[in-house]
């Protein structure tokens, strides 16, 4: 988000909160683990590959989508700070590294295999497709959002962030289905 736009929806938003007479917390996730529940990661899978629309070496933190509700509802029982907060995951890793993480969990070689935005758009369909395209298309564009430091969050909120390598675990289930 471009916090200058006049057009951008969440920046318009967001400036109508900072210039309000009230307090507010933002929470604004990084990327969710979730992201890797779609159907082209269990095919990949059964094919010894990790299919996803990110450059190989490109750090994100990934996040826990559960996390990320436990800390809203820690925010939400607190004085309301006045301000937006980046979240992401206990660690920043590029997606050969959730290759060998997910790989080593299910007792699986795996390899990164990157996904053009278009053909992720393709699997996504019109659910979010084009909005979806556009967002990876352009993700290398500012990378530093993409890596917010997690100790804050998890200090300040008393709350430990769930490590991919635990993610994994608790869905491994879903990841090892034959479909």
């Amino acid at each position: 988000m471009d916090p200058s736009s006049e057009t951008e929806t969440g920046a318009v938003v967001l400036r109508a909160l900072q210039e309000g007479d009230f307090s507010f917390l933002g929470l604004a996730p990084i990327t969710y683990m979730e992201n890797l529940l779609g159907p082209w990661t269990v095919k990949g899978i059964t094919q010894g590959k990790l299919p996803y629309p990110t450059p190989s070496r490109f750090k994100m933190q990934w996040g826990a989508a559960a996390d990320f509700g436990r800390l809203a509802d820690r925010a939400l029982q607190s004085d309301l700070p006045h301000e937006v907060l980046s979240l992401g995951g206990p660690a920043a890793l590029d997606v050969e590294e959730l290759a060998d993480i997910m790989g080593e969990v299910l007792g699986r070689s795996l390899a990164y295999d990157v996904m053009t935005a278009p053909e992720f758009a393709r699997q996504l369909g019109v659910l979010a497709g084009a909005h979806v395209a556009g967002m990876y298309g352009g993700v290398q564009a500012n990378p530093d959002q993409f890596q917010p430091d997690p100790s804050h969050i998890e200090t300040r909120f008393n709350l430990k962030l769930t490590s991919f390598a635990d993610w994994v675990s608790d869905h491994r289930n879903h990841f090892t289905q034959q479909g």
